[in-house]
């Protein structure tokens, strides 16, 4: 796990860089110059455009990431497989032309209640296309051990291109058409900052053809593959990006404003569980490759009760200073109604991350078949679930929603690994470590806040998370929860002394 946690905090290092940007553009200067409305807009056409670029993509990056050792020669190019990557996404621009045009009437009727978005709904192919090809290479670097500068590309240096754009809004100098112009270049800017970045690790290698490797039986082992990961990957992202599409939808883009404000928050809980799994998939498909049973049964208890931790404490951190945090945003009291869905979310997140890699064990599995149609059945179970709740509460409702379906997703999933497989990610150290996040949050709780004007929410937003994270850390190491983390520490206390 040496590899894991090096590169998972480079990735996460990153991922945070990107997040810091992100709080100045999605949670300042968005509210100070864009309208609720608008700020849905940006929530809908992102959401949307993800997953049509993850169905459109035919599961590229499993593909890559799955295959990729059969591949592996660094001194012959690695056997042509960027070509591979180049052509499938390729497809996937025309697969997803055809989609949009196909049910273009039905989705704008969907969305009639949205006009701003059926204004911008052109913009939404030309973000699936620069998403499309950005994230195949972004997967081939992965998958060569090179994943910190890639996230900083999609992390930090769009948002970089949106916040100029967004001051350029504020001080009159563009309007918003040309905003949303700025915002699609965005996109382009850095897939060209990631073509740049693989010519200049050496990985942009077209010489050699793939054709050679690929036998008979290897070519039919991938068309399978990407058909049914393709299946299981659109239910999986059908599930994280329902809430917002069908908000939009059914209560329109002002309310989905709202709520994409609280859910932008809990990009800070979700990221070094991004950063973790973009390390755990090359090791992985290497495992599964080598049939290393032992090796899939580490990677899985220890992703699952490190992702906890970490989950855990961040949302000890975000829920307990959320009134603050509204207090700093522009226009706050607009935005305050969403502070209970950072606590849903929240908890729907933790949850997730505390079960680990269960999907990926699956779909690199010879499994992998099964959980396409046990994503499919559960997607249309999690489209049920959302509109009631949605009808039911709103956007509230959309939330709770969140957690029904993801403790029905994990709990298949798990059942299902255990069954086949004799694998489960708990141990003794899960409980410990939810003890130790219980007792943080009742000793928090028990202090109070002092909110009287900006300075004094500065420091209680100060003493609440020196608090929170003196404590967990110290109960954590203490009582020595995880291995990983304790190693991290003893290592970083002998360069200190």
């Amino acid at each position: 796990m040496g590899i894991v946690i090096k590169q998972g905090i480079q990735t996460t290092a990153a991922s945070y860089i990107g997040v810091i940007l992100g709080f100045v553009s999605f949670l300042f200067l968005f509210p100070l110059v864009l309208s609720s409305a608008q700020i849905g807009l940006i929530r809908v056409l992102e959401e949307a455009t993800s997953m049509l670029a993850t169905f459109a993509m035919a599961g590229t990056p499993n593909l890559c990431i799955r295959f990729f050792p059969y591949f592996r020669d660094k001194d012959n190019g690695h056997n042509g497989f960027l070509w591979l990557l180049l052509a499938l996404p390729t497809g996937g621009v025309i697969i997803a032309a055809f989609l949009l045009w196909g049910f273009q009437s039905a989705l704008q009727s969907a969305y009639s209640s949205s006009p701003l978005l059926l204004q911008y709904w052109h913009y939404i192919l030309p973000l699936t296309a620069l998403t499309i090809y950005f994230l195949a290479l972004e997967t081939y670097c992965k998958s060569n051990f090179f994943a910190a500068v890639p996230t900083l590309f999609k992390e930090a240096a769009k948002r970089i291109v949106v916040i100029i754009a967004t001051l350029l809004l504020w001080y009159g100098v563009i309007q918003f058409d040309g905003f949303m112009r700025w915002f699609l270049g965005a996109h382009l800017f850095i897939l060209f900052c990631i073509i740049a970045y693989t010519r200049y690790i050496g990985l942009w290698q077209l010489g050699a053809s793939p054709l050679r490797v690929i036998t008979k039986k290897l070519r039919n082992e991938m068309l399978a593959f990407s058909l049914f990961i393709t299946l299981g990957n659109v239910g999986g992202l059908l599930v994280a990006k329902l809430d917002t599409l069908m908000l939009g939808a059914i209560v329109g883009l002002d309310d989905t404003g709202v709520y994409g404000m609280a859910a932008k928050l809990i990009l800070l809980i979700d990221m070094p569980r991004a950063a973790v799994q973009q390390v755990v998939f090359p090791l992985l498909a290497t495992a599964f490759k080598d049939n290393d049973t032992a090796k899939i049964a580490e990677l899985y208890k220890k992703s699952a009760l490190n992702l906890l931790i970490v989950g855990a404490l961040l949302l000890l951190l975000l829920w307990c200073n959320a009134d603050a945090i509204f207090a700093f945003i522009p226009n706050g009291q607009l935005y305050k109604g969403g502070k209970i869905v950072i606590l849903l979310l929240g908890i729907a997140k933790v949850l997730d991350m505390s079960v680990g890699i269960n999907y990926e064990i699956i779909a690199f599995s010879r499994f992998y078949r099964t959980s396409a149609f046990l994503n499919l059945l559960l997607t249309s179970l999690a489209v049920g679930i959302n509109y009631v709740c949605i009808i039911s509460f709103g956007f509230v409702g959309a939330a709770i929603g969140s957690i029904f379906i993801i403790m029905l997703f994990n709990g298949v999933r798990g059942g299902f690994l255990y069954y086949k497989m004799q694998l489960q990610p708990f141990s003794n150290s899960t409980w410990k470590a939810v003890v130790i996040a219980l007792f943080v949050f009742i000793i928090d709780s028990l202090i109070p806040h002092y909110q009287y004007n900006r300075y004094f929410t500065f420091a209680d937003v100060l003493l609440h998370s020196t608090v929170i994270v003196g404590l967990f850390s110290a109960a954590i190491l203490y009582f020595k929860v995880s291995e990983d983390i304790t190693a991290f520490a003893e290592r970083w206390k002998k360069k200190i002394i």
